[in-house]
């Protein structure tokens, strides 16, 4: 990637001359609509004089991270904007790789994701997108066995407990794979008990019972190979109609739908017990950017009202209120609607790297039908969630929390992935893994 970014080549100006692209290094869109490609179409049809290219980096976060380090540390990467994870945001600003914002940011953005961009008091970027997990139910086999559905974790866990000892089904599918998946759900564990991490004072109890519950969950309602499952094996696992409970991103809801049959009569979605983990992805200004003023106007073309509503309608939750609160008046008039027939709109970009593609691990996506009227329907294939779903959307993501927002953020996450990994293979007990918890992550947030 860094190689094509070196070689993105010129683009004419309107007089002839040659103008550098403004360079935005992004995962891949990761819905099938390529809207993000899209949007740079559009940017570039109406700013000639100054386009825009993506360069897609590696889907695994990990790898994401660590080649935009090295990239921007070194500054060979040529890149004037990033996307960069919410959790990522703060290490990238404390070590001198992106520049602060310098603007307030409008009042309409969600306010639990506007913080997503605060380090040390001050802004370092803006919101692209966000995320806030759901819980997806099949309510054929609830019938089945006369279970209501559960308001609590309490009840939920019970459930599928019962579910999968007495009957044929599973109870419950989640992310327990060793990767981020694992760090959002233990998080979302703790919070249900009323804990967190850090630990404060008089949490140590909360954090056990936390980390119990997910324990005994797993053990008890969850079919067997769930330490191996991701967000897109969750989907295969629920969409064969034999696990009552999934987990999941507001993704799932359009992969469900095109893989279950009777999909409309049986699944249910709403939101978690308890709060999810916010996910989502900021844009911020490289230190090196080699035009900061134009970098700047592309990530506030790319986060405005309109291009926020065109991102909820094609995959993405937004990160503006006002892109939720349409009434069927507001729509994307910025790109024109794709095709309804699985094709990406965007196709290939420009450096010859894919950005389009189905909703995999690790996606953040959520949307709207597109098509028709408001909540109508199934959504089409360039979408995550009808129209009707975005206000349970919409409070999902006020209700969501953040997982710590510390410039070492990388290994407080390898320490949570590590011990609850090994709890849950019944190495050490839920109190031990909570001990161990309180321990590091009060070490790791400190750089230490």
């Amino acid at each position: 990637m860094l190689a094509a970014a070196g070689c993105a080549g010129q683009a004419p100006r309107a007089d002839g001359a040659a103008t550098e692209p403004i360079l935005l290094a992004s995962g891949s869109d990761l819905t099938s609509s390529g809207i993000r490609q899209s949007l740079i179409k559009q940017w570039n049809v109406e700013h000639p004089d100054h386009p825009a290219r993506i360069v897609v980096l590696p889907d695994e976060a990990d790898l994401q991270r660590s080649q935009l380090v090295g990239a921007l540390q070194s500054g060979s990467g040529g890149y004037d904007v990033v996307n960069l994870d919410v959790t990522w945001t703060a290490e990238f600003a404390a070590g001198g790789l992106i520049q602060r914002w310098p603007e307030p940011l409008p009042a309409d953005f969600i306010a639990s994701v506007k913080n997503t961009v605060v380090h040390d008091g001050k802004v370092w970027g803006v919101p692209f997108n966000t995320d806030a997990a759901l819980l997806y139910y099949n309510k054929e086999i609830l019938d089945k066995y006369g279970f209501q559905a559960p308001r609590t974790w309490g009840q939920l866990m019970s459930v599928a407990e019962d579910i999968q000892d007495r009957h044929a089904e599973s109870g419950y599918t989640a992310q327990l794979k060793e990767y981020e998946g694992l760090t959002v759900n233990v998080m979302e564990a703790i919070w249900a008990s009323g804990g967190d991490l850090p630990a404060e004072d008089g949490n140590s109890g909360r954090i056990q019972e936390g980390l119990n519950n997910l324990k005994e969950l797993y053990r008890q309602g969850m079919p067997d190979d769930s330490l191996t499952v991701d967000e897109t094996a969750s989907v295969t696992e629920f969409s064969g109609g034999k696990v009552a409970f999934m987990r999941n991103w507001p993704f799932a809801y359009n992969q469900l739908a095109d893989r279950m049959p009777g999909f409309a009569d049986k699944v249910v979605v709403t939101g978690l017990p308890g709060p999810s983990v916010l996910g989502g992805q900021n844009l911020a200004v490289t230190a090196h950017a080699g035009n900061p003023a134009w970098a700047r106007r592309l990530i506030r073309y790319l986060t405005d009202r309109q291009s926020e509503r065109c991102l909820l309608e094609r995959g993405f939750a937004a990160t503006r209120e006002s892109a939720y609160l349409g009434n069927g008046g507001q729509i994307c008039t910025r790109v024109p609607a794709p095709p309804d027939n699985g094709t990406p709109e965007n196709g290939t970009p420009e450096n010859g790297t894919p950005e389009g593609g189905s909703a995999g691990a690790g996606s953040t996506g959520a949307g709207s039908a597109g098509t028709g009227p408001a909540g109508e329907g199934r959504p089409s294939a360039q979408s995550a969630l009808p129209a009707d779903k975005y206000p349970l959307l919409l409070a999902s993501i006020k209700r969501a929390r953040a997982r710590p927002v510390t410039p070492y953020y990388a290994a407080f996450t390898h320490s949570v992935q590590s011990t609850a990994a090994t709890m849950l293979r019944n190495r050490i007990t839920g109190n031990e893994a909570a001990d161990t918890l309180m321990h590091r992550s009060a070490r790791t947030l400190q750089g230490r």
